[in-house]
């Protein structure tokens, strides 16, 4: 049987954390001032916002969005000469560059593109650096970059479309480079490069200053050493800065501000400093002589320079420092200034600002971009309201981190509407419906069907229009009037165009009570207990058709006059018919459930929703099943949302639409009692709901978007680990940095908003921190003998606050006394004396003060709120997980222990890599180990001999496979058929042991195989199975496998779907052809892009599908289309070993779209 894999590497979530940033000016004709478009890079991607500064405030909107194939590592814009626009100039991490230009529509003001105007690249693509730089010369269109020790890059910015810009790579004489800046232009057409650097990390006793002449000409760049003396400075210097106009330069440190303008020793202006920060990582310059600093700390300061007049009557500057303020976000990694008094700051770990300046410092700071990462940890929550994700958020300023909880989909947010006056019922309403009823002042009027004391009425606001003597079934708006079915009659309410005059009313009085109606555009469908009418309106009312069947629900279509019919007799059938021949059956189908509701999405989609909370998608006019979905296990209600869409509300919510593809999105809906709730829609981004339990009637407004939504939880200390168990979820903490001595401590919140703290902090030991936090499943056999069996001298049991107590206080009311009164559902939950259950496993490491590495740890099982049982071992434990039920591994330094469920007795070790980072156990016997440095290992787990019949018996835990590459772990997936592994250096790997082992000394025979492998351009810090998507039932057991999400020190989120072997060949095939076919920005290659690197090695990008390139299909023009897929067949069909069905645009176009409905 084939087996799916996880393949297909798509993105769920961008980055979030900014990395560069700069300003591109756009001249607009006839006006004085100049558009401004702040250009940010996150990563990978490159935004742009539309700026616009009226009456001090600025207002940012997001205009385009675009993927680069190349992290950036620097950014910069520029005015070439005789221009009336900036220029952006790009680095990637790889060594490559590029040259854009900002395309604009509306004299400048909207952006709508990009198009390149040069491209190229230098050095050694494979070295890794540390730091990288680059300063642009405008008037020279020359540009310098900084990328490894000692070696400066000089290139032109411009060059001709397919040929290579004249570069030049020098290794100068300074060991190690810290800053430059261009210092002036001469008029002999060459700029002056100021350099900052020290005499290598043993020789750093001064900082110094260098300057260099760079001159260019069509084909050569040229450097020469001078032409002023080098310069000492102090030791903590470590900022440039150059006034663009006067020949002055700033250089900036933790304890010393220097200026010097003549650049020889005794014009250097110093004055001592003590602004405590030890790097400035960003800076701006802020018009006049005033420079914007961005420091390590979060803080905002400004060194400008004042004239001070000498006393021979000269005028000199001087230099000052001042901190402006603290931006309480997080480190600022680029600062650019956007108008006269507003600067933005942008971090790797805090949210992006805006932030305006006053007399007396920074004034005002509005976020305008949330930042999610960086990420250490995440665990997932599958509620009813709707998929989760939880990630760890960690800080590097202020010792706060964050708790993001982060979903996709379309929010229900109350919302108020003045043309819509909702009713007050007070009883259990059974119909709403809101009608136009007046197309001028486009005014709706809501219709009510309730029950109250078993007798049925109608409301209307406002009243006085409708009939609401009888109950009514159906209200909507035709062309000609507004629809309102009883149970009496159908009504048709024609309105003139007299504003005053009352409508005419044209009725079909029915021979039996009504039970069901539907309608669409002319068709009506009605039904009794026992018959079935299709209705048309032409001047009068009139029957079309008519049957006798008893239905439990129906629809009709009018775009193409079909009627859906589902009725119950031994099965539950549904059965299509012509709207003017109910008797002939078009096509039906047999399904498992009873069918509660059914409606139509335009001509060719059926959607059916049965009483298992199952929704089914069946096609036009063969009705087979397309999609089939679990909405949760309550019955499924269908309601109209707009014209091309429906609303499937169960346990959980969702919209299902048809516009160029079929789509499923999540509606995240409020805890409470859904089952008969009603809802109307008023417009595209409005609906009025009814809710039955006492929230009432609401006008909710509709957001649309497939972005992710983020909501923050402040935890006042730095998060290292999560995972849930229940309902709750356990944080495991840092220790407090303002208190040094003191250990980390383990938090207990809420899963469901307000995220409380449902018991008091579970404080560690002194200088203990915990490393790792998960929820395994274990089983005690007995757990009165377990417990009475407790101490021993390895094992300890502790109290809520980390103490030693002895095994007596240890009950199975264990948590009553620490819950507060509003939780205490939660506490009074009795664990089950024997038996599988859940428990939180966290390991913590001691650090000693001269050791190398811990040398102490302990493993702490919690159930509930407290510690049940621990250990303490000799290292640090980085990872646990569970073997099975009865048995618990752990990495511990370098050693991987398997001890038994009590942790009493060590069952097996095996030593000898250099730090065991990462576990997981995909099987009882088998498990997979990531090395801090050496990749990947299976060690598999026998049985050898008992010492006794009264202990369990001791194991053998042997590598049979590694992967023999130096990859440096960051992240590990195993399950029983391969293991994903996140590779340090920002790549992705899948690895397989070979099914076979041969004897013999040879160590290829334990070789791990690498079955795929691609370049992320992220570091993926951690793994969670789980996909934001709506889950398929269906897909998922034809898959095998749940997706995975993976979470980046960016913020990125990703997610990596099961695909089957033939569908990776087919589909690696076209996501080449499609790379082919693009015109990607800056003309960036894919294929470099997506290669795998590292500092020894370059493997080519094989095995994995990225899905985001796939997707990218679904957005090109018909014609687009058909030319990659003809070309494509084309190139198949010559090629005589390639085994290849020719594909259509419609199969692809579906297949992309169903793999893009699983993320």
């Amino acid at each position: 049987k084939k087996m799916s894999e996880l393949r297909y590497v798509c993105t769920a979530q961008s980055p979030t954390a900014v990395n560069a940033c700069c300003v591109v000016r756009v001249k607009r004709e006839g006006y004085s001032t100049e558009a401004r478009h702040l250009v940010v890079a996150k990563g990978t991607r490159v935004e742009v916002y539309s700026v616009a500064i009226r009456s001090g405030d600025v207002r940012t909107e997001i205009a385009i969005s675009n993927d680069v194939y190349g992290r950036i590592v620097a950014m910069e814009s520029f005015r070439p000469s005789a221009s009336e626009r900036d220029v952006l100039w790009i680095l990637t991490e790889h060594r490559t560059w590029c040259t854009l230009g900002l395309e604009t529509e509306r004299q400048g003001r909207i952006a709508t593109g990009w198009s390149t105007l040069g491209r190229g690249s230098f050095g050694d693509s494979q070295i890794i650096a540390t730091k990288y730089l680059s300063r642009i010369e405008e008037r020279l269109a020359i540009g310098v970059a900084f990328v490894h020790d000692g070696f400066l890059n000089f290139f032109r910015v411009f060059s001709t479309p397919g040929t290579a810009a004249p570069s030049k790579s020098s290794r100068l004489r300074e060991v190690r480079l810290l800053d430059m800046t261009w210092v002036q232009y001469e008029s002999t057409g060459a700029g002056v490069l100021a350099i900052l650097h020290d005499d290598g990390p043993r020789q750093s006793q001064r900082r110094h200053v260098a300057t260099y002449r760079i001159q260019s000409s069509s084909s050569l760049i040229i450097v020469k050493p001078g032409p002023y003396e080098v310069i000492d400075l102090h030791l903590s210097t470590c900022r440039l800065l150059s006034h663009p106009a006067a020949q002055c330069v700033l250089a900036v440190g933790e304890r010393e501000i220097a200026c010097f303008d003549r650049w020889t020793g005794s014009g250097v202006k110093r004055i001592a400093t003590s602004c405590g920060a030890s790097e400035f990582p960003a800076a701006c310059w802020a018009g006049d002589a005033r420079w914007l600093l961005g420091d390590d700390q979060g803080r905002i300061l400004c060194a400008w320079l004042v004239n001070k007049r000498q006393a021979n009557g000269t005028v000199s500057p001087k230099p000052k420092l001042q901190c402006l303020g603290d931006l309480q976000s997080a480190d600022v990694a680029c600062l650019t200034r956007i108008g006269e008094h507003h600067f933005f700051a942008g971090s790797r770990t805090g949210d992006a600002l805006i932030g305006s300046l006053g007399a007396d410092g920074v004034q005002d700071t509005n976020v305008i971009a949330t930042n999610v990462g960086p990420i250490v940890d995440a665990c997932f929550l599958q509620a009813t309201q709707g998929a989760t994700l939880v990630t760890c958020c960690a800080s590097t300023v202020h010792s706060e981190g964050t708790l993001r909880f982060l979903r996709q989909g379309i929010e229900l947010v109350a919302a108020t509407d003045d043309q819509v006056t909702t009713i007050e019922n007070e009883g259990t309403i059974r119909g709403l419906w809101a009608v136009t009823t007046n197309q001028t002042l486009s005014s709706k009027t809501l219709l009510v069907t309730s029950v109250q004391s078993g007798q049925a009425s109608t409301s209307s606001s406002p009243p006085g229009l409708f009939d609401c003597q009888e109950s009514t079934l159906l209200a909507a708006d035709l062309t000609n009037g507004i629809l309102q079915v009883t149970s009496s009659s159908v009504k048709l309410f024609e309105f003139t165009t007299s504003l005053n005059a009352s409508p005419d009313v044209n009725e079909w009085s029915a021979y039996e009570p009504l039970l069901l109606a539907a309608s669409s555009g002319p068709l009506v469908v009605v039904a009794s207990s026992s018959r079935v009418n299709t209705l048309s309106w032409q001047e009068q009312w009139q029957v079309l058709s008519s049957c006798s069947l008893e239905v439990s629900c129906l629809a009709c279509s009018g775009s193409n006059s079909l009627v859906a019919l589902a009725h119950w007799n031994a099965i539950s059938e549904i059965s299509l018919r012509r709207a003017d021949s109910l008797d002939t059956v078009e096509a039906n189908i047999v399904l498992d459930e009873a069918i509660r509701s059914v409606a139509f999405i335009q001509q060719d989609l059926l959607v059916v929703g049965l009483g298992d909370g199952q929704l089914y998608v069946l096609s036009i006019p063969d009705l087979s099943t397309l999609r089939k979905f679990s909405l949760g296990a309550k019955p499924v209600r269908l309601f109209s949302w707009h014209d091309k869409a429906l609303l499937a509300i169960s346990e959980r919510g969702a919209v299902v639409s048809h516009k160029q593809r079929l789509e499923f999105t999540a509606v995240h809906l409020e805890m409470g009692d859904w089952t008969d709730a009603k809802c109307a829609p008023l417009n595209d981004n409005k609906i009025v709901l009814w809710r039955p339990d006492g929230k009432g009637m609401q006008v909710m407004r509709i957001e649309h978007s497939r972005q992710m939504r983020a909501r923050s939880i402040k935890l006042h200390g730095q998060p290292r680990a999560v995972c849930l168990k229940q309902d709750v979820l356990f944080v495991a903490m840092a220790a407090d940095r303002n208190h040094a001595t003191r250990g980390g401590v383990i938090r207990f919140l809420r899963d469901k908003p307000p995220h409380k703290d449902l018991a008091p902090a579970l404080e560690l030991n002194n200088f203990e921190e915990p490393l790792i936090c998960r929820c395994l499943e274990l089983k005690i056999d007995d757990e009165d003998e377990f417990l009475d069996n407790g101490i021993h001298s390895k094992k300890q049991r502790l109290d809520s606050s980390g103490r030693g107590v002895r095994s007596t206080d240890l009950g199975t009311n264990f948590v009553a006394s620490l819950f507060s009164t509003q939780n205490q559902d939660i506490s009074k939950r009795a664990p089950s004396r024997a038996g599988s259950r859940s428990f939180v496993v966290v390991g913590t490491a001691i650090p000693g003060a001269d050791d190398f590495e811990p040398s102490a740890g302990r493993i702490l099982v919690l159930e509930e709120t407290q510690v049940k049982w621990s250990r303490e071992v000799e290292g640090a434990v980085y990872d646990v997980c569970a073997l099975g039920k009865k048995r618990i591994a752990c990495c511990v330094n370098h050693a991987v222990l398997v001890f038994d469920v009590s942790l009493e007795t060590q069952l097996a070790v095996y030593e000898g890599f250099v730090t065991a980072l990462r576990l997981s156990a995909p099987t009882e016997s088998r498990i997979i180990v990531g090395d801090l440095m050496r990749s990947v290992s299976v060690l598999e787990m026998s049985t050898a001999t008992s010492t006794s019949s009264e202990t369990p018996a001791l194991l053998n835990l042997d590598e049979v496979a590694r992967d023999l590459n130096a990859h440096w772990t960051a992240a590990l997936y195993a399950n029983k058929n391969e293991t994903l592994l996140s590779e340090a250096g920002h790549n992705l790997l899948a690895l397989h042991q070979r099914a076979k082992r041969r004897t013999g000394p040879d160590k290829e025979d334990h070789r791990m195989d690498t079955k795929a492998a691609m370049h992320l351009g992220d570091y993926a810090s951690c793994f969670c199975p789980g996909s934001f998507s709506i889950e398929s039932s269906h897909d998922s057991t034809k898959m095998q496998q749940k997706p995975l999400l993976f979470g980046c020190v960016s913020g990125r989120i990703g997610c990596i779907l099961p695909v089957f072997p033939d569908q990776i060949i087919r589909l690696d095939r076209v996501q080449r052809a499609i790379a082919r076919a693009s015109n990607f920005i800056g003309g960036l290659d894919f294929f470099q892009f997506r290669s795998f690197r590292t500092d020894s090695k370059v493997d080519d990008f094989r095995g994995f599908l990225d899905g985001d390139l796939l997707e990218s299909f679904l957005d090109f023009t018909s014609t687009k289309q058909h030319e990659i897929v003809n070309t494509l067949n084309d190139e198949m069909r010559d090629d005589e070993a390639a085994d290849w069905t020719p594909l259509s645009v419609h199969a692809l176009r579906n297949e992309i779209s169903q793999l893009r409905q699983m993320h």
